[in-house]
């Protein structure tokens, strides 16, 4: 079965954004470890932008609040960027909203 998941990283000042395009599952969730993996510890923040998600379950979550701690243990931080409108539910239905969408996109 192929997975429908693909991710895409730029650089934008003192950020990498990592675009995420797909479901978010388990299916999917060690790719995107993977994939965010070599963006941690850089130095720079990462922004997630998660408007091309369409579906997002509990190891999605994991994997984002794994790279949110290892960032912050880096001095840095992750945030959430444009988040389609079911992640957002799955991130304020558990309460991770205020702690991971970006309070200023777009800066």
């Amino acid at each position: 079965m192929e997975i429908d998941f693909r991710t895409s990283v730029a650089s934008l000042g003192n950020s990498f954004v990592l675009s995420v395009f797909g479901d978010v599952d388990l299916a999917s969730s060690d790719q995107l470890r993977n994939d965010i993996a070599p963006l941690l510890g850089s130095g720079r923040d990462l922004i997630l932008d998660l408007a091309e998600v369409r579906f997002m379950d509990s190891s999605g979550i994991a994997v984002l609040l794994d790279a949110r701690t290892k960032q912050l243990a880096s001095g840095r931080s992750v945030f959430v960027q444009n988040p389609s409108n079911i992640v957002r539910r799955v991130l304020d239905a558990t309460g991770l909203s205020g702690l991971l969408i970006d309070p200023l996109p777009g800066v």
